[in-house]
Parts: structure tokens; sequence; C-alpha cells
């Protein structure tokens, strides 16, 4: 039998994808509230592509070369400069994507999905100085419910941050396609409000 092939998502499909996370939360905050709810997410789903991306590129060349241990290519794949000297963003293991799905979904125990999310928040930024002060803690604030928030962290694991290629036969990476569905997100927020864009807008470190 033939592998199967990854499924991955058209950058529209993604858009729909970010505008039904903001209709789960309508009823429960406002538009400016559930906007730097669902943002967050993004970032966090975004910036742990992005580092995947770039690892599975550092292990590819760390094979490439020879003479590495398998000890030492965990060690250089979890070196935080391989990222940042790059202009990625390091996220700690605890703080990835995958470790926030896991406990939205319930297979794994420990705390709740709001302060697994905060602490993620927390973890990338004391790792990424740039970031300090900047990504949002609300998710164990109380203000949207667990269940809620659960299926709001699974519903955003549908977007795909992984390379693709674009309508003009040109290679998106994470960054790109980061870029395409944020600014998009923005501008419906901007339409359905009746504000403009840059109301919306965040720094573009996001």
């Amino acid at each position: 039998m033939p592998p199967r092939k990854k499924k991955t998502a058209e950058p529209q499909d993604m858009k729909k994808v970010l505008w039904a996370a903001a209709d789960k939360l309508r009823g429960s905050l406002d538009a400016a509230g559930y906007k730097h709810f669902v943002l967050g997410l993004v970032f966090l789903k975004y910036v742990s592509a992005a580092m995947a991306e770039k690892r599975t590129q550092l292990e590819a060349e760390l094979r490439e070369e020879g003479g590495w241990s398998e000890e030492d290519i965990l060690a250089t794949l979890e070196e935080r400069r391989e990222y940042t000297g790059s202009g990625i963003f390091y996220v700690p293991p605890t703080a990835r994507w995958e470790s926030v799905l896991e406990r939205a979904k319930g297979t794994v125990e420990g705390d709740s999905v709001g302060e697994t999310i905060d602490a993620a928040m927390r973890a990338i930024e004391k790792f990424n100085p740039a970031l300090n002060r900047t990504l949002p803690k609300i998710y164990n604030s109380g203000q949207v419910d667990e269940e809620r928030l659960a299926g709001l962290v699974k519903l955003l694991d549908r977007l795909v941050f992984q390379e693709q290629l674009g309508e003009d036969g040109r290679r998106k990476g994470a960054r790109d396609l980061m870029g395409e569905v944020y600014e998009y997100f923005l501008a419906e927020f901007a339409l359905k409000e009746g504000r403009k864009g840059g109301e919306y807008f965040t720094p573009r470190a996001w």
C-alpha cells in the first residue's frame, strides 16, 4: 500500500477555520476579547510550526554532514540559538502546540487547559526576550469555560502552517502563511465591527 499523503489545507481554508474559531467564542466575549483568545492560540500554533520546519531542516543538514551521534543531534535540535539565530522563536517542549493539544484532548493529565496555555505563553516569553510581556495570559481567567476552550484548541489544530505551494507556484513557509491568515482575520474583524483594520493590528513580531 502506498504511503498516505499528509493532509494539507489551502490558505482560504485556514481563513475559514479562523473565523469559525471566532464564532465559537461569540456569546462568551465581545469581539475585542475573542480576538485576543483566537490570535494568541494562532500565534502559538504558528511558532510551533515554524520551529518544527526549521528543526526538520536542521536535522537533515546534521545527518547529511555526518559524524554526529544521535545524542549530539538531539541536543543540537534543542539548542535555542539554532533557531533564534535564524529569526525563529524557540519554543520549549512543554509549550509546543502538540503539548497543548494533548491536554485539550484529555489524553494527558495535569493543569487545566487554560493553565496549560498560559504557562506555554510565559515559557515562550522566557526563552524569547523580544516577546516579553506581549503574549496573552488570559486563558485561565474564567472568561471562557474549559470545554469551549478545549474545543477551540482542537478546532485551530486544523490550521496548517507547514510549507505549501502557492497559486503562483512558489513555496510558502510558515511565516508567509501566518501573514496571510492573520491579515485576513484582522480584515474580517474590521468589516464585521465597522472599524479600520489598524484598530485590530498588533506588532509584526507576531
